[in-house]
């Protein structure tokens, strides 16, 4: 199950050299965030996906290899998928912008 919210941004948001079309639909798995929260308060959670969010967003790939990384500067030319990688307090996540850059989603690793 995704949670799912919409930015009420109303100005575009500018994704490395391309820009992104807002309001992006923004979700995050329940299994992560359930995960997430089994440590910590749902404000600290918020906080720390929001934080990967803005990293995505900036083209801060976090921890994927060169091809990776060189897949996603071509996505953003072609519209396709952009994926980044990073760890919160040894839970791998998955911040995915879908093909069309319409919504990210924050998902475990392993769940992907």
């Amino acid at each position: 199950m995704t949670t799912a919210t919409r930015s009420s941004i109303e100005q575009p948001v500018k994704f490395r050299e391309q820009v992104l079309p807002i309001p992006l639909a923004v979700g995050v798995t329940s299994a992560l965030i359930h995960e997430l929260c089994e440590d910590h308060t749902e404000g600290w959670v918020t906080r720390e996906i929001t934080r990967l969010f803005d990293r995505h967003l900036t083209g801060d790939w976090g921890n994927l290899d060169a091809h990776d990384k060189r897949m996603n500067e071509l996505a953003l030319r072609t519209g396709d998928r952009v994926l980044s990688k990073y760890e919160i307090d040894g839970t791998d996540i998955y911040v995915i912008t879908d093909a069309g850059h319409a919504s990210m989603t924050a998902m475990r690793v392993r769940d992907y």
